[in-house]
């Protein structure tokens, strides 16, 4: 570009080429991983749609057919309430305060 001549020279058509090389490559891996992902959705939309025609939706479903009434259980027993805990004694003992080194 500087000097001169005329044009970009020879060089530049070797730049182009790079760019454009590297933009389909680009291309290239952008479109295949769009196309994974998208078969990917599709298989795992399929393999659940199967997985829930032959498997219940959840148990309440699968009971909820079901005729005879359960009972209901019975309530759980109170656990026995504990007095709170009496507080302790104060001791007479008292640790000595830090003192000074004497010189």
């Amino acid at each position: 570009m500087w000097g001169h001549h005329y044009g970009y020279g020879f060089g530049a058509f070797f730049g182009a080429a790079a760019v454009s090389v590297g933009v389909l490559l680009v291309a290239a891996i952008w479109l295949t991983l769009v196309i994974v992902m998208v078969r990917f959705l599709l298989t795992a939309t399929q393999a659940a749609q199967r997985y829930l025609a032959l498997n219940p939706a959840s148990p309440t479903e699968a009971t909820a057919a079901d005729p005879t009434p359960t009972p209901d259980p019975a309530p759980a027993p109170q656990a026995p309430t504990v007095p709170p805990a009496a507080p302790s004694s104060p001791t007479t003992k008292t640790t000595p305060r830090a003192s000074k080194p004497k010189k």
